[in-house]
């Protein structure tokens, strides 16, 4: 809260953000009472921490519209984009890394485990940069940014549910579904691993149980 407070209202100037060029001095006077920067920091501060308890979170200087209201109007564009990025990262995650647990010895596993290292530790914004790249800039598959075309669903806009918006979620669910692909394929693989040599499936082996339901 303190890095965010000053970070706005101390580094930065909400007076200056949201004056326009033909405000007067008394004008700049004005806004500033309006936004209550005239007070004392700790007073600004504490008022600041008061607001967002109530939910409150101020308006917002680029768009001089409520926080919330922003946060609110965005919310769905961030949570399919998320969902998307989770659903990709089970469908091929997991697979991989029962694979992986189930054939120790294969190259295919030292590969696999090699891949999910880099992606681990790839930065995620320099990965997204790339991904842009490849498939907006020089195969043009892809576009690069914005939402697409939306459809209504109780009054709210999505946009997976026609193809053009679609195609704007493919690049930031794929950018985020590789570090949860990579999480979840060392996950499935180390409980795999774990599961497989216990007794309770050494005994199940034993009285000739098919090794397909073992691992179902």
């Amino acid at each position: 809260s303190i890095l965010v407070f000053f970070g706005m209202y101390v580094v930065s100037d909400p007076v200056a953000v949201l004056a326009s060029d033909d405000f007067t001095e008394e004008d700049r006077i004005a806004l500033a009472k309006e936004l209550g920067v005239d007070r004392p920091l700790l007073v600004q501060y504490f008022s600041f921490l008061s607001n967002v308890a109530r939910g409150d979170f101020g308006t917002s200087f680029v768009y001089n519209k409520p926080v919330m209201e922003l946060i609110i109007e965005r919310l769905p564009a961030t949570l399919e984009v998320a969902f998307l990025a989770i659903g990709i990262g089970l469908v091929i995650g997991v697979p991989m890394g029962i694979y992986s647990g189930l054939n120790r010895k294969k190259p295919s596993t030292k590969a696999i485990s090699f891949l999910t290292t880099v992606g681990y530790s790839i930065p995620n914004f320099w990965q997204a940069l790339l991904l842009i790249l490849v498939f907006a800039v020089w195969f043009k598959w892809l576009p690069a940014s914005g939402r697409g075309d939306t459809t209504l669903l109780f009054g709210i806009a999505f946009s997976f549910l026609n193809l053009d918006g679609f195609s704007h979620m493919i690049l930031p669910a794929i950018n985020l579904a590789i570090y949860k692909i990579c999480m979840q394929t060392r996950l499935a693989r180390s409980g795999t691993q774990e599961v497989m040599f216990q007794d309770y499936m050494t005994f199940a082996r034993a009285k000739g149980t098919p090794t397909t339901r073992l691992i179902r």
